[in-house]
């Protein structure tokens, strides 16, 4: 949550000492300029002024429309009325400028012949400071005016700003600078400016200006020291004015001042605008640009970014969060505006949830809502009177209140509302409805799911979409044109295929992914100048390559990927002017680059990141301030640089290693670039690590001659810094740690590569640890709980290389205990199982090496009884008979030169064994080359014994089964050197 900053200014003062302050204050207003453009609420601002300062307590002076000397000898008054003051505060509300590096304060007799005459005919700012400083401990000016060039035009004379403007520019050069400087000499003094350097004041709309009006508004907040009351106007305008005006503070007090000294808990608004002062820049920037986008106020944005954990996610995370939470307000709001209640109360009710939902008053919004639902409620269970009626309308207002707590990011108070306002749906059954209350049922439900969902729910996610799904299908078979109801079924069907995803289920997933495209198509095909309906179709081919991917079909992924590039293709076409196709555009060529990858396609994945890469350019120049443009730009490079550095991409090796090189050295100095900008940004703090990596990879085994270690070095033990910080500053999150893990494996590679053998057990020791930290956050995660097992066995090897055996052996150990353990606590989970014989045989090779032949024939022993109570928990699995054939062939080896005759017994286990598995997949060429082997280990002792026929039978069915085993596969000479040896044993025996 971010630091709410009021709180640490609050400080103890009693009533009776603000009573004995002495309070003074010049107010001073100019609208009737004589020669430059005239303002409209300046004078009416500095009268609204002067009622919020005499209610705290000021004597004030006002001062209307003065020219230079009645300017002055009002100064020259408050010098000497507010000598001795506790404190003493100017306001002036007016033109003002600054010229030649000096600011000026503008009375209505200024004239802007030439800069000299300007100069001579304003009051300057100098000369306020230096009376408020003199006069008063506490010196406060206020100043709601504009910093810009009398002699630039202004706003052209509309009145909409306080930018002084003349008739005709002057010839001479000016010395103008497009805002008051920063005082910097502000010693006992507080400046409040309207705007920032630089920027324009806005003169207002209504009777007074955003600014005044903030100020009158919370300059007198209770138990608020001055700045923290600046603080509120600041952000007060700044959302007003959806961020395009920000008032700046330049600060000298030495002391605390409090305007109004009671203490109460601050309003939910109040502490919003604090809050949203202490949102970084970077943040700032995406919730501004979102706002834009969306063309709905800033406040709601902020409270939703304040008071979740969107902050501390992913830059993708937290634009989907927070795109969420847009879509949720402007959907929310325009229900609002759109729905009617026959009840006046009611509808009044929810005019003022709006209200506070513009404002970022969540809470209120909802305590609005709640009474509007209430009277509902009380009137149809109570009353009895227009039962329907006051169905609709409470089931209404709760889908209000939904989307107002998912505006918030609330998930589970929105989960709440739809499901009051689904039970309320379903209570009318059947009955007909008009088309419009069916629509908001149906999207209630579709995000209803996409809430369960959210929150990790699949279960409850399901019955929403398979509510939405039964409710949507019932209306499209009564109205099977009707557009609206068949794309509810496609949407319910594409949300169920994610949820079957999920669960596990993707066969299933599938079907339903494949429904919900089909209905989209024939809607795209239907609709052909409806750009909404080819984006939907596109989606759906996006989460059908998705999935292809996630099944391991490579070529149905890619397949499904293109038809998508195509359908964006049309919309880029019909308008190039606009970007949003062209944005999905080129994530849809990352990732056919990612599937192409892994499909060995390496030409065609250059070409596709290429692609990616233009696009992604193309964008980040036309708004080369936009952050997530730049960010995308980063990621696209980091693609081509995968694809560079691929071992076996076609083209000149040289070539390629130089372009990923380049490509990872782009993407670290536009993340450099982004992390200086935003240093609270994790999003690019960890994209930045990868492309340090990645390059450090590049570099590591390139077609270099001369490779700069220590540049690789560097690289990797600054991802690793990264990474450690960020692991350190959240040890839940997931996605780190996983990362942490990986750059701790990598760095051990690099040492061994060098080689250092004990760097690299050190790092590989940091990579189990870390994984052993990943594997706790979800024990039921296969993947990570095999990873943190499998570093025993790396561990073991590193010490294996240091000739440290016993250590060796410890960590094995260790590692066995660990996935014993795990079979105790998911005995469901096959693969545990496989791991125990896995590392029993590991136990059983160190014993080898250690030259402990009496422990490594218990181990195998142990081994193959381990191996046959899997086959027997698990039977007819061909891994668990695969196993079993193994322990046969291992231990039958250790008994071929002392026992023959049960050597040879335990090969034929070990056949029969791979003979069954091989009856489960005859088509699979391995169990037939591990029967085939079986008769090989046969033939070997019985040609140790003289037995030369039966030798001879033995190898002539293993050649057979050889030859029947490398028909069955593309790759030949795997078994050719099989085949060879074989034959050359049959020649020497015959």
């Amino acid at each position: 949550m971010l630091r709410i900053a009021a709180t640490a200014f609050f400080i103890i003062v009693t009533p009776l000492h603000a009573l004995a302050e002495k309070r003074v204050a010049l107010v001073m207003g100019a609208d009737d300029y004589k020669t430059i453009r005239p303002l409209s609420n300046a004078v009416n601002d500095a009268m609204a002024i002067e009622k919020t300062l005499e209610k705290l307590g000021f004597e004030v002076t006002l001062e209307s429309n003065r020219d230079l000397k009645r300017m002055r000898r009002a100064l020259e008054d408050f010098r000497e009325d507010a000598a001795g003051a506790d404190v003493a505060l100017v306001f002036f509300a007016g033109h003002g400028v600054e010229i030649s590096g000096q600011n000026f304060l503008l009375p209505t007799d200024a004239k802007a012949d030439s800069a000299d005459v300007l100069k001579t005919s304003a009051m300057p700012l100098d000369e306020i400071r230096a009376t408020i400083a003199e006069v008063g401990k506490v010196g406060l000016i206020m100043l709601d005016a504009c910093r810009n060039d009398p002699f630039g035009g202004g706003a052209g004379g509309d009145g909409t700003t306080r930018a002084a403007s003349v008739a005709e520019e002057p010839e001479m050069p000016l010395d103008i600078r497009p805002g008051l400087g920063r005082m910097g000499n502000a010693e006992n003094v507080l400046f409040a400016f309207s705007a920032a350097p630089g920027a324009t004041a806005s003169d207002g709309q209504g009777p007074n200006s955003p600014f005044t009006t903030a100020l009158s508004k919370y300059l007198g907040t209770d138990g608020l020291e001055i700045r923290s009351a600046l603080t509120l106007v600041q952000q007060e305008v700044y959302d007003q004015s959806r961020g395009n005006q920000l008032p700046y503070i330049e600060n000298g007090l030495p002391t605390l001042f409090f305007a109004a000294t009671t203490v109460e808990k601050l309003p939910e608004r109040e502490r919003l605008l604090l809050a949203m002062a202490d949102v970084t820049t970077g943040l700032r920037d995406e919730v501004e640009r979102l706002a834009k986008e969306k063309d709905m106020p800033l406040a709601p944005l902020y409270g939703a970014l304040i008071s979740s954990d969107a902050k501390d996610l992913t830059l993708e995370q937290r634009t989907r969060r927070l795109t969420d939470a847009a879509d949720a307000f402007v959907t929310t709001r325009n229900q609002m505006r759109a729905l009617s209640s026959n009840d006046p109360q009611v509808t009044k009710l929810r005019q003022e949830a709006e209200q506070q939902l513009a404002l970022g008053a969540f809470d209120t919004a909802r305590g609005k809502l709640a009474e509007a639902a209430t009277i509902d409620s009380t009137s149809r269970s109570a009353l009895k009177t227009n039962f329907l009626e006051r169905t609709l309308s409470e089931a209404a207002t709760h889908v209000l209140s939904g989307g107002a707590s998912r505006a918030d990011l609330k998930y589970d108070l929105a989960i709440g509302s739809y499901e009051q306002a689904a039970a309320l749906y379903a209570e009318l059954g059947s009955d007909p409805l008009p088309a419009d209350q069916r629509a908001q049922q149906l999207a209630s439900l579709e995000t209803l799911g996409d809430l369960y969902l959210t929150v990790g729910n699949l279960a409850e996610g399901r019955k929403a979409y398979e509510r939405q799904y039964a409710i949507a299908q019932t209306l499209a078979g009564k109205e099977p044109d009707n557009t609206l109801w068949q794309a509810n079924v496609a949407a319910s069907r594409l949300k169920l295929g994610d949820v079957l995803r999920d669960q596990g289920d993707s066969t299933s997933a599938l079907g339903a992914y494949e429904e919900g495209l089909a209905i989209r198509k024939a809607i795209a095909e239907a609709n052909a100048q409806d750009g909404k309906a080819l984006e939907a179709e596109a989606a759906a081919y996006l989460q059908i390559g998705a999935l292809h991917k996630l099944q391991g079909d490579n070529e149905k992924s890619l397949q499904a990927y293109e038809e998508a590039r195509t359908v964006i293709g049309k919309l880029v076409e019909r308008d190039p002017a606009v970007d949003g196709p062209k944005v999905a555009m080129a994530r849809t060529f990352l990732l056919m680059s990612e599937v192409q990858q892994a499909a060995k396609k390496l030409a065609e994945a250059g070409e596709s990141a290429k692609s990616g890469l233009a696009l992604a350019q193309q964008l980040a120049e036309a708004k080369p301030d936009d952050p997530q443009r730049q960010f995308a730009l980063s990621t696209a490079y980091i693609a081509v640089g995968e694809v560079g550095r691929s071992f076996d991409a076609p083209g000149n090796k040289e070539e390629r290693d130089r372009l990923a090189v380049a490509s990872y050295q782009s993407s670290a100095e536009i993340l450099r670039r982004l992390v200086s900008a935003d240093p609270k940004n994790t999003a690019y703090q960890r994209a930045l690590a990868g492309a340090l990596e990645g390059r450090a990879f590049a570099v590591r085994f390139g077609n270099q001659t001369n490779i700069d270690f220590d540049k690789v070095l560097a690289d990797h033990n600054e991802t690793i810094a990264i990474r450690e910080a960020l692991a350190k500053s959240d040890p839940t999150n997931k996605l780190w740690i996983g990362d942490l893990t990986a750059s701790y494996a990598n760095l051990s590679t690099y040492y061994a590569f060098v080689p250092d053998e004990q760097a690299a057990l050190d790092y590989t020791k940091k990579a189990h640890a870390s994984a052993l930290q990943l594997a706790a956050l979800d024990p039921r995660n296969v993947d990570w709980q095999r990873k943190a097992w499998g570093y025993y066995a790396k561990i073991s090897e590193s010490y294996i290389q240091l000739k440290r055996y016993d250590d060796a052996l410890k960590s094995e150990q260790e590692g066995l205990s660990y996935a014993e353990k795990l079979t105790a606590a998911h005995p469901e989970q096959e693969i545990y199982w496989q791991d125990v014989t896995v590392m029993l045989d590991r136990i059983s090779r160190v014993y080898w090496v250690k030259k402990d032949y009496k422990s490594y024939w218990a181990a195998n022993d142990t081994q193959l009884e381990v191996a046959l109570a899997n086959e027997k928990r698990f039977p007819k699995r061909p891994w668990a008979l695969k196993d079993v054939y193994k322990n046969y062939m291992k231990v039958g080896g250790s008994w071929a030169k002392n026992d023959p005759n049960r050597a040879l017994d335990l090969y034929k286990s070990a056949r029969s064994f791979a003979e069954q598995a091989a009856a489960i997949e005859p088509g699979n060429p391995e169990f037939m080359s591990d029967i085939a082997n079986a008769h090989v280990e046969s033939a070997y002792v019985w040609e140790a014994n003289n037995d030369r026929k039966s030798a001879l039978e033995a190898y002539q069915i293993a050649l057979d089964l050889i030859e029947k085993a490398a028909s069955r596969t593309d790759d030949k000479s795997v078994y050719a050197a099989t085949k060879d040896h074989i034959l050359a044993r049959m020649n020497g025996l015959r």
